[in-house]
């Protein structure tokens, strides 16, 4: 294992940009009653991550999760657990109970707006997990960060989100405009600032993922989308039976960024040609003071989007829509060793335990 404190940091850097919980915790996944009887996890012997209880798949379930340091987090609907390897080689869990604020408030799962709630809700989550896992492989270095209270993960959050916004938003916009400028098409501008963006987040990805660390953050992503997809088909949680599936999941916080990228690229031409309809003329200052506030939005949009690709994933329309998400997890996950499969079981039994039987 590598220095943990270099791991907290390229880690939280992937973070910043992928929001992989933000996604694949806030799209649902519906499990259809394709099951009569109840499916049994299994002890899986070399593993000792089985357990005795019997899981209900006649019911709708959601599920998803993200890679954190030397582990993984899975939500389901009433709880939160991470897990992380330890240097002794022991795997400790961490269990929450949540309870998202789209089933305490109705009137926010309208479609557009259940998206941006949920991407914001998911994303705070992430960064708590992510600073329990972090603190945990600190500890085995005889280090502890300050655990961090509500106020400083919500700035860490907004933090998050102003290098995102920086980098991946205002950035692209600039760049554009020096190619474009204030007075060539709307469409053509936000298609060149589309592109740059895309380019920069695939330079990002294939920079960071050179790294030692991050290459292992990667494996527990490929760890986390194995253990789903076994839970999803209805299979025993064991790590024989997880190894099986592939890494590329369609509802991948991965996909979810590209699809936004997409649907931005139409959003703000059309906001931009209202706005030159309003005002005569646009600008760069007035393109980033308007564009601002309709991210959650494009948000919203995009949630919709990814979140009927991921239901008919199946489909030929769905294929491809989900295509370029799942070409990009080439890059975003890796093959997991047993291990590292250990311990995404380990989090997605710990999740489900509880919320299934009291």
């Amino acid at each position: 294992m590598t220095n943990p404190l270099r791991k907290s940091l390229t880690s939280a850097m992937y973070f910043y940009c992928n929001l992989d919980a933000a996604m694949e915790t806030a799209v649902e996944t519906d499990i259809e009653n394709a099951v009569e009887d109840d499916l049994a996890v299994q002890p899986d012997d070399a593993t000792g991550v089985g357990n005795q209880m019997r899981y209900n798949f006649k019911e709708p379930l959601q599920v998803g999760g993200q890679a954190v340091v030397e582990g993984v987090m899975m939500r389901a609907p009433q709880q939160v657990a991470v897990a992380v390897r330890k240097l002794d080689g022991s795997i400790k869990t961490h269990i929450e109970p949540f309870k998202s604020v789209l089933e305490t408030h109705q009137w926010l799962r309208i479609p557009v707006v259940r998206g941006a709630v949920g991407l914001l809700e998911m994303m705070y989550l992430g960064i708590k997990m992510m600073n329990w896992s972090a603190n945990e492989t600190l500890a085995d270095y005889g280090a502890r960060r300050k655990e961090k209270t509500d106020a400083g993960i919500t700035c860490s959050m907004i933090a998050s989100i102003a290098v995102g916004v920086m980098f991946f938003f205002i950035l692209p916009m600039w760049i554009a405009t020096a190619f474009v400028g204030d007075a060539g098409s709307a469409a053509l501008f936000n298609l060149v600032s589309g592109v740059i963006r895309a380019l920069l987040f695939l330079g990002y990805l294939t920079g960071i993922s050179q790294l030692d660390d991050v290459r292992r953050m990667f494996q527990y992503h490929g760890s986390e989308h194995k253990s789903i997809y076994a839970f999803e088909q209805h299979r025993p949680l064991t790590v024989n039976e997880a190894m099986k599936f592939t890494t590329l999941h369609p509802r991948c916080g991965t996909s979810f960024l590209l699809v936004v990228m997409t649907v931005s690229v139409f959003a703000f031409s059309f906001l931009d040609m209202v706005i030159v309809e309003k005002f005569g003329h646009i600008n760069l200052v007035m393109r980033v003071l308007f564009h601002l506030p309709f991210i959650p939005l494009v948000g919203g949009l995009s949630y919709e989007v990814i979140k009927v690709a991921a239901r008919y994933s199946e489909s030929a329309i769905g294929k491809v829509l989900v295509a370029p998400g799942l070409w990009l997890q080439r890059i975003t996950t890796r093959e997991p060793d047993e291990e590292q499969l250990e311990v995404a079981l380990a989090s997605l039994t710990a999740a489900l335990g509880t919320n299934r039987h009291g």
